[in-house]
């Protein structure tokens, strides 16, 4: 039985994480059970905490162009604070606005936030901060 006496360097390790980020990456775009998923790998290899193994990861995923799920999605919930902070409401045209803005592509990215997602989170911040969405004509709910 061979062992392997030499020390690893950091080098090296972040080499590893660099190949394990570039090959799970699917059609450019990582969903937050991956990037956490790539987090813990990277910060297991690199004798990391999880906080700077996410710094890493995230400026990985930004390096090759791949589309940030949990990024968009904070994006998305800072956007509709400043939309709904004094009002807690969201009309109609403040969620159109808000879809486009995180669902459309940024310049060097093939894709945006998944619209299925976005939707998703939008009904959550509605549901944790009270933030009453338009439905029909008058009538005003917490989704």
């Amino acid at each position: 039985m061979a062992i392997n006496l030499r020390k690893s360097t950091g080098s090296e390790n972040s080499f590893s994480c660099d190949d394990k980020i570039a090959s799970s990456i699917i059609d450019s775009y990582c969903d937050i059970e991956l990037r956490d998923s790539l987090i813990a790998y990277c910060a297991k290899i690199n004798n990391q905490s999880i906080e700077d193994a996410a710094i890493v990861v995230d400026i990985k995923l930004e390096k090759i162009s791949c589309t940030n799920e949990f990024m968009l999605c904070r994006e998305l919930n800072n956007i509709l604070f400043r939309f709904t902070g004094k009002d807690k409401k969201l009309d109609d045209k403040e969620r159109e606005d808000l879809i486009q803005m995180v669902c459309k592509p940024r310049v060097g990215f093939a894709k945006g936030l998944a619209l299925d997602v976005a939707e998703k989170s939008i009904i959550e911040y509605c549901r944790k901060n009270q933030v009453k969405v338009k439905m029909g004509l008058w009538r005003w709910e917490i989704p």
